[in-house]
């Protein structure tokens, strides 16, 4: 099996320069797109390294406006694709730590609440962002477009 994995990742690791390099120029064309709006409504969620990004998260004001938007193609409310929300996590729920010797509920001897009120900050955060598709498979002309439509 590792021989097989390595066959088809080989190929793909060639390409890969050039699909962070296409959705650095998705992202750049969609956030000109949304020029007119950026500090209007809606912020880019700030990024650990600005100058190679290839991901686009938008915070809106409220998650209704983060909904509305959310509706568009290529475009998903954080809250709404089930990733990412503790809610979720069925480890978390169930409390059952990947080792009994690094279980933090046996070591902190405490109730921890993780139910759906625990943290109602991170569930607001998430309802009001949307992560935009960068589509590295489309041409850039392509994306240009579907950036102005999803923008306007």
């Amino acid at each position: 099996m590792p021989e097989l994995s390595a066959a088809v990742l080989r190929p793909q690791l060639a390409g890969l320069r050039a699909q962070i390099a296409r959705r650095g120029r998705h992202r750049d064309i969609m956030l000109s797109a949304l020029t007119d709006r950026i500090g209007r409504d809606l912020e880019p969620v700030p990024h650990h390294d600005p100058a190679h990004a290839a991901g686009l998260a938008l915070a809106f004001g409220t998650p209704e406006a983060a909904a509305e938007f959310g509706a568009r193609r290529g475009v998903h409310r954080l809250i709404d694709t089930g990733r990412h929300v503790y809610t979720n996590w069925r480890s978390l729920q169930a409390r059952n730590p990947l080792h009994p010797g690094f279980d933090p509920y046996a070591a902190n001897g405490t109730e921890i609440d993780h139910g759906p009120g625990a943290c109602p900050r991170t569930l607001e955060i998430l309802a009001r962002t949307c992560v935009v598709d960068l589509a590295p498979e489309l041409p850039t002309p392509a994306f240009r477009l579907l950036a102005s439509r999803t923008a306007g």
